[in-house]
């Protein structure tokens, strides 16, 4: 049945269905879609026509930036209809025509390589302590979620300079969280016991290895007394 006929009954979700699979999609049917709905609207038909598709997905990661800097996820116009989401995970993962239908942890794959988006992302996603959520408010908890996104939302809020230089390419996301104090600079150490003294004694120079010597065998003495 040709997808305008099918818009006059009302059946939304199996046009929704033929979007998200590519089948039966017709130039004329496109036209409508285009015609029927607003910039919002047209974005979240591109989006539900490359979601269920992993060749297409490289060009969704972009999409989904210019949804969340300009909120487009509040309300779209989609084929003559409105549609409304309380929140960003709502729109993502509502089952389609009232969203996408995919869920946070894909979501959140594929924009964790754009510092900008990956911070807007988990501000947008987040729930704030000790506030109870429910129902179509779909939020995550402060502690989940990769440590990146972690610390970007954290740059973004208490570092806004270190994570404009995040942004532009000139910091890696655990350098700034170093420069901010945010966390201890760290190094691998060989799991071996000379290579690992080589190591230590490498870089922390002779006079800071002894005292490094010093206080692990404090600590080996605080542990055999407890």
């Amino acid at each position: 049945m040709p997808i305008t006929a099918m818009i006059n009954v009302r059946d939304l979700v199996a046009v929704a269905e033929q979007v998200r699979t590519g089948s039966n999609v017709s130039a004329d049917d496109y036209q409508f879609f285009q015609s029927s709905s607003d910039d919002a609207g047209r974005m979240y038909h591109d989006l539900l026509s490359k979601v269920g598709h992993r060749q297409l997905l490289k060009d969704v990661p972009g999409m989904l930036k210019t949804v969340m800097k300009t909120e487009s996820w509040r309300r779209w116009r989609w084929l003559e209809h409105e549609f409304t989401a309380p929140s960003l995970g709502a729109y993502l993962t509502r089952n389609p025509p009232a969203g996408l239908g995919v869920s946070l942890d894909m979501a959140e794959a594929l924009v964790r390589n754009d510092a900008e988006i990956l911070a807007i992302w988990r501000e947008a996603t987040t729930a704030e302590k000790h506030v109870h959520t429910d129902g179509d408010n779909v939020t995550i908890k402060p502690e989940r979620g990769n440590k990146r996104a972690y610390t970007l939302d954290r740059l973004k809020r208490e570092r806004p300079d270190l994570f404009q230089l995040v942004v532009a390419g000139e910091l890696s996301a655990n350098a700034a969280a170093i420069e901010a104090g945010f966390r201890k600079k760290t190094f691998a150490v060989p799991d071996d016991i000379k290579l690992a003294a080589k190591a230590l004694a490498q870089h922390f120079g002779p006079f800071h290895a002894l005292d490094l010597a010093d206080a692990i065998e404090a600590e080996v003495h605080r542990r055999m007394e407890n």
